[in-house]
């Protein structure tokens, strides 16, 4: 009896210590993995399996509004950014793209989404050895001004079979810039209150300079002229006596008081 119990104990050990060693080397087609260790050209779709790039599919990318943001990799925040999305058949099965999925991701971890945008759904057909181009259009948000984020843009789209693919046409970290191109709102609003200030700081301080400096009417004073000296500081010497001398008018009469006079 307790070489049996022995047994089982030792065969609990040899299974409990090897437990943690077994693992798959590969997935199988369908099986889960974490999003961390899915390939650029491989994904995982909402039920959980992972889907590849097919080797028939080529897809190309294009910037096309701002200019040159395919050079500096620089979006323009609140301002519309679009691009093409170019996919070629290259096998012998009609490729039917479904849509295109797109988002910003955390630039240091690239399995972290940051923004999801809405996806842009095409169904189209493409035969083989024929060529499609798909356009999309997204608005980086203010928020993100001054920061490198992940642009990832994947198109979804099956074979003739219904198999599902998807291709990464973009995989990049962009940089967020403000725009300052053109006035938003929030600056003309700050430079017409700037203006308006200005101005009444202005009428302001010619108000009070007016009112300090204003002359006041002054007192018209009345001035009576004068002579040079007294009368008794004159000098009359210079003068001839018979000037100054004064003579007696004879006092006028009635002309019939008057009587001739007597001539010898």
């Amino acid at each position: 009896m307790s070489s049996r119990w022995i047994l089982a104990l030792f065969g609990i050990l040899l299974i409990s210590t090897s437990f943690p060693f077994i693992h798959a080397d590969d997935a199988a087609d369908g099986e889960v993995q974490d999003e961390a260790d899915v390939k650029a050209d491989e994904t995982i779709d909402e039920s959980g399996l992972l889907i590849s790039a097919s080797p028939d599919a080529s897809v190309t990318f294009l910037f096309t509004e701002p200019v040159g943001a395919g050079e500096t990799l620089e979006l323009v925040a609140g301002r519309v950014t679009k691009f093409l999305i170019g996919f070629a058949n290259r096998g012998e099965k009609d490729f039917t793209v479904h849509f295109s999925h797109t988002s910003f991701r955390y630039p240091m971890d690239f399995s972290y989404h940051v923004q999801n945008f809405t996806a842009a759904r095409y169904q189209r057909t493409v035969a083989p050895k024929q060529e499609a181009t798909f356009d999309f259009a997204l608005i980086p948000n203010e928020a993100f001004i001054g920061r490198p984020l992940g642009l990832v843009v994947e198109v979804h789209y099956s074979d003739a079979d219904n198999v599902p693919y998807v291709s990464t046409a973009f995989n990049q970290t962009v940089n967020i810039i403000e725009d300052e191109s053109v006035f938003n709102a929030e600056s003309a609003f700050l430079i017409v209150t700037g203006i308006g200030f200005v101005i009444l700081l202005l009428l302001l301080g010619q108000h009070l300079l007016s009112r300090f400096t204003r002359k006041q009417p002054q007192r018209v004073r009345q001035y009576q002229e004068t002579g040079t000296g007294k009368s008794g500081d004159l000098d009359f010497e210079w003068i001839p006596k018979e000037l100054t001398s004064e003579k007696k008018s004879p006092k006028m009469g009635s002309p019939r008081q008057r009587k001739p006079q007597k001539t010898n």
